[in-house]
Parts: C-alpha cells; structure tokens; sequence
C-alpha cells in the first residue's frame, strides 16, 4: 500500500521524470495498486475462513457490523476498490474530475494505516514500529509535497518548474 501510494504520486507530480520514464512509474504504480488490492481482499478472506469464525463473510463487507477497528479496515479497502474500479470510468469523468475522486486514496492510506495500528500489537512496538512508522510518515511527506503548489516545490529545489 505504502509503495502503490509513493508510486502514484511520482506518477502525477513526474518528480522522477529525468531518470525514469512515466510509464515505467506508472506500471510500478499498477501493479503495486492491483497487488494491495489483491493480498487485502486476501487477508479479510482468511478471516472468514478460521475454523474459529473470527468473522462472518457479512463482518467483512459491510464496515461496523463487529469492532470498529475492523470497519476502519473495510471502508479502507472498499474505497481503494472504488478509486482503482474509477480508473475505467477516467475517459467518462474526464482527467481532473477523475484525478479529484481519486485523492479519495488518501484517505483509504490513512484508514489502513489507522486498522494496522488498531489491531497489531507488533507493529505498535518494538523495531518493527520504528520502520513501519518511518515507511508510512514517506507517504505522507510525499502527500504533504504534492498538495504544495508547484511554484513553492520549484523554489524549494524540490520540483523542477517547466518553462
């Protein structure tokens, strides 16, 4: 998740323009994007299957039918979906409209971010903690980045300003 967010935000910005190409970022993009998607739909679909039925296959679809944490969870992955079902509708809604609902992955970021943290201790504790943290605050400087205007990033050196 925390790869496809980096990987699609060099996409739209092309702050990695010069050394690599677009559609290369943007497959790295894809790919990571329909992978998240897959091991998500995957880790909620282990639940369901427990022999000790830790949840109904309904407490995996529908958000706040058991524990808060897990619907945090559900409404993360269920808006990841709509953002990557949207890119077929990109040509209908047209590119700023599209690209304006699909800032809706920001948020997706942020409430899987917020389930993983709510329901593992591992990751709340110890080294592990260290990366996980170090790796999910990239995203959100890279976030931060991308909501500046253009002309700041270009006076910051961060972001080449095109004549």
């Amino acid at each position: 998740m925390v790869a496809s967010m980096a990987f699609g935000i060099l996409t739209t910005t092309g702050w990695v323009r010069k050394s690599i190409k677009r559609t290369t970022i943007y497959g790295g993009h894809m790919i990571l994007a329909v992978t998240t998607l897959a091991f998500t739909a995957m880790h909620a679909i282990s639940y369901a299957l427990q022999s000790s039925g830790a949840l109904s296959p309904a407490q995996i679809v529908i958000p706040f039918m058991g524990e808060a944490e897990v619907a945090v969870g559900i409404i993360s992955f269920e808006l990841m979906a709509a953002a990557a079902a949207s890119v077929w509708l990109q040509r209908r809604f047209g590119y700023r409209r599209w690209q304006m609902f699909h800032w809706i992955t920001y948020v997706a970021f942020g409430l899987g971010i917020g389930h993983v943290v709510a329901t593992s201790s591992e990751v709340t504790q110890g080294p592990l903690a260290v990366g996980f943290f170090g790796i999910a605050l990239v995203v959100v400087a890279l976030a931060v980045m991308r909501s500046l205007p253009t002309t700041t990033l270009g006076r910051e050196r961060i972001a080449v300003l095109e004549p």
